[in-house]
């Protein structure tokens, strides 16, 4: 996977996007981008679909904080408005 990863980095036009929801598998690619050096140079980007438990933020906050490198991009539905998440459950 590390040949994967550096490969593409270097290959791609543009290099890669890594879509991530911050489970099992997408943390195991953004430890290894970090581990390769990828990390900075790789936007990495989280989709909030306004139906998170806290802990999920909780736990997007701690992987903020762990790899600081890291440039997320936060995504949300359309004409979303700050604080009107709980109008969506």
């Amino acid at each position: 996977p590390e040949e994967i990863l550096q490969w593409a980095a270097k290959t791609l036009p543009g290099g890669v996007i890594q879509f991530s929801s911050f489970g099992p598998s997408g943390m195991v690619i953004i430890d290894m981008l970090d581990k390769l050096g990828l990390l900075e140079s790789t936007p990495v980007v989280f989709i909030d679909t306004l139906h998170l438990f806290p802990e999920s933020y909780q736990h997007v906050t701690n992987v903020t904080k762990r790899y600081p490198k890291m440039k997320l991009s936060i995504f949300y539905p359309k004409d979303f408005l700050k604080g009107e998440g709980s109008r969506f459950d």
